[in-house]
């Protein structure tokens, strides 16, 4: 009985030896610190997620209104459309119709940033150098062209950005969330007064939301900003759709742009003396 409770005793005491030795301590501190640190990691990568997906919100919010707006003008268009083709079908013309002349336009100016539609054909010479000739038929290939497109849109989104200064008319405009407003503007030649290019959509905040409703149609105003081009790539859009009013700069790129107003100022009659 003695050399039992002897031998037990001295198992004791080399257990409690080597689980307060200097290694094993150092090895739990060790432990300790990695977990410190990998914990502060993660809070900082939670931090920088949270910040991206806020951001990512204000974005969807605000392209969720401006494609609220796109269909809203389209389904008018097409309301319209509808109209004229009872119309016509109910009481056919005997004569035949007076075709409208066709407004003249100016050229579009051709450095990259001048207008809305300068940065569309600027975009689109770079897209049919750089990726129309890519073959996209198989599957495989198809994942290539992708790839090459994000790449392709990323470098130029990053070229095309900063200050601009554009001339444009007022074409319509309708009430957005609160007190904003949707505004369809044209690009117009402050030489000429004469417009050019596709009509595209800002949103004017309250501030100039009065001044623009209480001007007159076609009203040319100065809209100084920071314009961002928006290059998206999605694999499911290949050619236009009459269902949407999305601009595809080529297969599977779609045209868009952010611009941060800072002011919009009315300059009034612009070109109509010169253009006389």
């Amino acid at each position: 009985m003695r050399v039992f409770s002897s031998n037990r005793s001295t198992l004791v005491v080399l257990i409690l030896a080597i689980l307060f030795s200097p290694h094993t301590l150092a090895q739990g501190n060790e432990s300790l610190n990695d977990l410190r640190r990998e914990n502060e990691r993660l809070r900082e990568q939670l931090s920088q997620l949270e910040a991206e997906l806020a951001a990512s919100k204000r974005q969807v919010e605000r392209l969720q209104r401006q494609n609220q707006s796109l269909r809203e003008s389209l389904t008018s268009v097409r309301e319209r459309a509808t109209q004229n083709r009872d119309s016509n079908t109910r009481s056919p013309q005997k004569t035949a119709p007076v075709a409208t002349p066709a407004e003249k336009t100016a050229p579009v100016p051709e450095a990259p940033m001048a207008s809305p539609e300068s940065m569309f054909n600027a975009v689109k010479q770079s897209y049919l150098a750089e990726l129309d000739e890519k073959p996209r038929g198989t599957d495989s290939e198809k994942r290539r062209f992708i790839g090459d497109a994000k790449r392709w849109a990323r470098a130029r989104n990053q070229e095309h950005r900063g200050p601009v200064r554009w001339i444009a008319r007022v074409e319509s405009t309708k009430p957005g969330d609160g007190r904003e407003l949707i505004v369809q503007w044209r690009s117009v030649d402050p030489g000429s007064g004469l417009p050019f290019g596709e009509p595209f959509t800002l949103i004017a905040s309250p501030r100039d939301a009065g001044r623009i409703q209480s001007s007159a149609t076609h009203s040319v105003w100065e809209l100084d900003g920071v314009a961002t081009l928006r290059l998206e790539v999605d694999e499911n859009l290949v050619a236009p759709s009459v269902f949407t009013a999305r601009r595809l700069i080529g297969p599977y790129v779609e045209f868009a742009f952010n611009f941060d107003v800072r002011s919009m100022s009315p300059l009034g009659n612009v070109g109509k003396n010169k253009s006389r």
